[in-house]
């Protein structure tokens, strides 16, 4: 799981299927990626963004990220996805719906309300099927509604990507953060703020597959900036908003950071994957780090 990346473009994409086949197959074109180097004296640390949600144009992944995977010695992620056990899967539904007499409804404007029911007819779904549900996961079972249309599954990014094959592989998988710190998050995250959050989100799920179409080409292309600018433009010149980029990115980085910083004192090499998101930009953790003092280089 994953909090929403940020809330305007939450990682979706869609292409014909035509183009999805010609790009799986063909081999791809070395250049500039979302792949940076850090070191220390004793420990390599190989820094990859994700993708975490996509289709399969982003494959096959370039030589520079394969081999990184194969020098690591451990993977590690945000959250080990593919590895919950019942006591963490059960802190999700028991954080992810209103009890007692509350509900959904309650917590939204007439405005976002009428937005809601538009939605959820686009989708099948009757409003009494989701009133019981938080704005975080409702807004997650839209998302993932919209991008199932377009064939976008989380198994197809670059986090499941890598976990399974770690895996297979027998490497040792390690988390950089906890299911239960990003629910959490989402709790305190959308506290004051439920009909703004989905308000915004049913706002832009009309416009998510192209947005998302030039958010995996950056990707693809190595295109820093590009995919800064896309995932930055709305909150970070929207004042209601830029709460939600510094509890997203801003604070978990400094947090990420730290915790990279302690794997950098150990001998060993690594292959540390977190939303691309997290790694550009002055307050991202590729310069974190530089501010540091390690050395980094993007291959």
């Amino acid at each position: 799981m994953m909090p929403f990346m940020r809330f305007k473009t939450v990682l979706t994409a869609c292409s014909l299927a035509a183009l999805w086949m010609s790009l799986a197959s063909a081999a791809p074109l070395e250049g500039e990626t979302f792949l940076w180097e850090i070191r220390s004296d004793s420990c390599t640390v190989y820094l990859l963004g994700s993708i975490h949600i996509a289709d399969q144009r982003i494959y096959p992944l370039k030589s520079s990220i394969t081999n990184a995977f194969a020098a690591s010695k451990a993977l590690v992620v945000e959250v080990d996805v593919t590895d919950l056990d019942a006591t963490e899967s059960g802190y999700i539904f028991s954080n992810a719906f209103y009890t007692g007499e509350a509900d959904l409804l309650q917590h939204l404007s007439a405005e976002s309300r009428q937005m809601l029911k538009k939605s959820l007819r686009r989708y099948g779904v009757q409003l009494e099927q989701v009133r019981k549900m938080k704005p975080w996961f409702l807004a997650n079972m839209l998302v993932s509604a919209e991008l199932a249309k377009h064939g976008m599954r989380p198994e197809n990014g670059i986090d499941y990507h890598f976990l399974h094959l770690a895996k297979k592989r027998g490497l040792p998988v390690l988390e950089l953060e906890s299911i239960r710190e990003q629910i959490d998050l989402f709790e305190e995250l959308v506290n004051t703020r439920e009909d703004l959050l989905l308000r915004y989100l049913l706002g832009e799920l009309a416009t998510v597959e192209a947005e998302m179409n030039e958010l995996l080409n950056a990707w693809k292309n190595g295109d820093v900036e590009k995919l800064y600018g896309l995932l930055n433009q709305q909150t970070l010149n929207d004042p209601e908003l830029k709460p939600v980029n510094e509890m997203l990115f801003t604070q978990r980085n400094l947090k990420m950071a730290a915790k990279i910083e302690r794997f950098l004192a150990k001998e060993t090499t690594l292959l540390i994957i977190v939303g691309a998101g997290h790694l550009v930009g002055q307050d991202g953790i590729v310069q974190l780090l530089r501010d540091k003092g390690y050395r980094a280089r993007r291959f």
